[in-house]
């Protein structure tokens, strides 16, 4: 019997076409099985000032070896 351990990573990006382009990389290297991206807003503090900008959720599903 198999026991594999998976873990889900999350990460942001700035663009759609880069989100896209990293996904690809992640799956085509077998870093991830499946990336999905979505489109989030998000606001936080950045060198003393409040930002409120759109990004790209990655959600990585790999397994915890490859972590």
């Amino acid at each position: 019997m198999v026991n594999h351990s998976f873990v889900l990573c999350l990460t942001t990006i700035d663009s759609a076409s880069k989100a896209d382009e990293l996904a690809a990389k992640i799956v085509k290297a077998k870093l991830g099985a499946c990336v999905s991206i979505h489109t989030i807003h998000s606001v936080y503090f950045w060198e003393d000032e409040l930002k409120k900008e759109l990004e790209y959720r990655l959600m990585i599903k790999t397994k915890a070896t490859l972590t």
